[in-house]
């Protein structure tokens, strides 16, 4: 079960549906009594899948699937065999850590070329073998793939802007 409900992503594919985001954002803000004008920073939007990666006292301690944004699988194991994840932080701290775990699509072609070669049926693309590989039971096979995980949020520190959460995740040697 999740500490902080997991929510979804929201896609726009016009400068006025972009626009239409930013009125309801800037709606919000008001109903709220806050009076800013929000800056924005811009990522990269990755095709992977949404990991939860929780630690106490600055060890990675549990991992997860979004799932149904409540409650996620428990890939903790698997996740521990990812190099971009550090297993242990510098500092002490409790803190939720929200990624997209993905794979290379020359990563992909590697495998794909090796499964050739034995008659094995071919993956169809990153997504769906990064996602497959991270619920394997085998941790050894997640061991072999080179998947990566970009760091894009965190829950439990006390940090008020995107880009000072991107920079402490950076800080603690996640991939932003």
């Amino acid at each position: 079960k999740h500490t902080v409900p997991q929510w979804s992503f929201d896609n726009v594919f016009s400068f006025q549906e972009l626009q239409k985001w930013e009125e309801r954002n800037i709606t919000l803000l008001n109903k709220n009594n806050i009076k800013i004008k929000p800056s924005y920073v811009a990522e990269m939007k990755i095709d992977g899948l949404k990991v939860v990666l929780t630690y106490e006292n600055g060890k990675f301690v549990r991992g997860a699937t979004r799932g149904d944004g409540n409650i996620g699988e428990d890939i903790t194991e698997n996740l521990k065999t990812v190099k971009s994840i550090p297993l242990i932080l510098k500092d002490k701290v409790s803190m939720t850590v929200i990624g997209e775990a993905w794979m290379k699509k020359k990563d992909l072609e590697k495998i794909n070329k090796e499964r050739t070669k034995e008659n094995l049926q071919l993956y169809a693309n990153t997504r769906n073998l990064t996602a497959g590989t991270l619920r394997q039971l085998d941790s050894r096979i997640v061991a072999k793939r080179n998947i990566q995980i970009f760091a894009y949020d965190v829950e439990g520190l006390k940090i008020e802007k995107q880009e000072e959460e991107l920079k402490t995740l950076e800080k603690y040697g996640f991939l932003v």
